[in-house]
């Protein structure tokens, strides 16, 4: 009877093992059609994209990369300068590390902005934007003039149609003492903006320097006209006009151009090889220490001390202080063979201003027999 229990207990757990068996077998299969559900299901929430032109989605990718890859390299280049400008408007006493530091700022935005140059070789504004940041280097190297000019040539190549640009070029041309090559990117400027008053008055103001009177009496002529009468400088620059033709008339001066000729704009450079970075200045790391760094665009350095005026043009503005009776324009321009007109501006109190003397390419003196308690302003001029 033992054994007879036995062999049912047995047979008990057999079936139930064999139960168990069975549902784990039939939940594998239940799991693994739903799985096979599920999968189906996201095969098909996974429908085909809708068929775009691959020549315009490449086009539109590519835009947007350049467009923001070009900003990236202009705005990184301009926040590194701006960097470079705040430490060195902060403290004008800088020390050698300070200085350093500015240093560091400039040629970072310069290795910005000529990786973006090897990215982008054929967009204007990359060349514009590093033009920028060599001006900010002129103050105290003044190697670093010609390679924005170069920079400058090489945008207008690419887009001729911006005023900006030759007004640039033509500025630094006038920082440089050229002001023919200022005036004929003046020129270029005001035919692409021929009612921006301010172009029209640097191009007549260079044309005057450059010893091109009827140009710029002519220029002023169109910037008078252009001007509203109630204009704060408009009775000085009517002034200044009378001045040059008086020149024309008392110098028994011919036409010094054609009748009706404009000015002809430079040829420009082809093939600027403008430098890569500070690294190809020709200074030494330790000389920078002792420089002055970093000059706002606006600023404007001057050299002038009481008693004596240089200038390189064959035109100018000179000023005689009270209490002196000589002043020297230094101008390498001076030659024996050339006429010298000074024409007083302001009260002399009857006293005759007149040229005392001159030395070839070096300087000519403005004298008065007796000092008076004013200042005496007079125009000059070098006529050939």
């Amino acid at each position: 009877m033992l054994g007879a229990c036995n062999l049912k207990i047995n047979k008990m757990k057999f079936l139930y093992t064999k139960y168990y068996i069975r549902n784990a077998l039939i939940l594998i299969i239940l799991f693994l059609i739903t799985l096979m559900i599920v999968s189906l299901i996201g095969l098909k929430t996974h429908a085909q994209p809708k068929l775009i032109s691959p020549t315009s989605k490449i086009t539109e990718q590519s835009n947007t990369e350049q467009e923001r890859s070009l900003s990236y390299y202009i705005v990184t280049s301009q926040e590194f300068l701006n960097q470079a400008r705040s430490l060195a408007n902060n403290d004008p006493d800088q020390t050698p590390e300070e200085k350093q530091a500015i240093m560091e700022k400039v040629e970072l935005a310069l290795n910005v902005i000529n990786q973006g140059i090897k990215v982008y070789p054929a967009d204007d504004r990359v060349y514009a934007q590093r033009a920028s940041i060599y001006q900010s280097l002129i103050p105290f190297v003044p190697e670093a003039l010609k390679y924005g000019l170069a920079d400058l040539t090489q945008a207008t190549q690419i887009n001729s149609k911006n005023p900006d640009y030759y007004r640039r070029l033509a500025n630094l041309y006038r920082q440089a003492g050229d002001f023919e090559n200022a005036a004929s990117h003046y020129f270029n400027a005001y035919r692409l903006s021929p009612t921006d008053n301010q172009t029209l008055f640097d191009l007549a103001d260079s044309l005057e320097k450059a010893g091109q009177i009827d140009k710029a009496i002519r220029y002023y002529d169109k910037l008078i006209a252009l001007l509203p009468t109630n204009d704060q400088n408009l009775e000085a620059l009517k002034k200044q006009k009378a001045n040059l033709e008086t020149l024309l008339v008392n110098s028994n001066l011919e036409q010094l151009s054609e009748p009706g000729m404009e000015m002809v704009p430079q040829k420009p450079v082809n093939n600027p090889q403008p430098i890569m970075g500070t690294e190809e200045l020709p200074l030494e790391q330790a000389a920078l220490a002792s420089q002055v760094i970093i000059a706002s665009p606006e600023e404007k350095q001057t050299s002038t001390s009481v008693g004596q005026t240089q200038v390189n043009a064959k035109t100018g503005l000179g000023i005689l202080p009270a209490g002196k009776t000589e002043i020297i324009i230094q101008n390498k321009n001076v030659t024996n063979d050339k006429q010298i007109i000074i024409v007083p501006t302001s009260d002399t109190q009857n006293k005759v201003l007149y040229l005392l003397a001159k030395k070839e390419n070096e300087w000519f003196k403005v004298a008065i027999d007796k000092p008076i308690n004013q200042d005496i302003e007079f125009n000059w001029w070098i006529i050939d």
